[in-house]
């Protein structure tokens, strides 16, 4: 039975004449298996409880491990969310500073066409300072 696991088995000497030297030997032999057997099973049971122990551990390695799987995919969404709302934002900027540039282009050709206005203006008020004058001088030659 022992030879199949069931350490529970232990030897009963039998009643033999212990103070005879084969009896002796016998009954210190089967006092030893006893003891062997006894120190197997402690040995057995404690190897059982640390296999326990040691399951329960990787049982709980295994959940530890599953939730920091999920929390970096978590934070890889989040990311991954981030990098998209930063995209969006850089392209708006972009689009914000092309159009500062188109605005600026046209404040500059209004600012080029109201210079050409200016000097136009400034050209007619020549123009009709010298008209002006030349009517004062046409006034002068008929009145005399």
């Amino acid at each position: 039975r022992v030879a199949a696991g069931d350490l529970r088995q232990r030897l009963t000497p039998p009643q033999i004449d212990a103070s005879r030297p084969e009896g002796a030997m016998l009954h210190h032999l089967a006092t030893t298996v006893n003891r062997t057997l006894d120190t197997i099973q402690t040995i057995v049971h404690d190897f059982d409880a640390a296999m326990q122990r040691l399951e329960a551990d990787t049982q709980a390695i295994l959940e530890a491990t599953s939730r920091q799987i999920s929390m970096a995919n978590e934070q890889d969404a989040v990311v991954t969310e981030t990098t998209a709302t930063v995209n969006e934002v850089r392209a708006t900027v972009t689009e914000t500073a092309e159009r500062a540039q188109s605005v600026a282009e046209t404040a500059q050709h209004s600012v080029d066409i109201s210079r050409e206005g200016l000097d136009a203006v400034g050209e007619t008020i020549d123009g009709m300072e010298m008209i002006r004058r030349r009517g004062e001088r046409l006034r002068g030659i008929t009145q005399t």
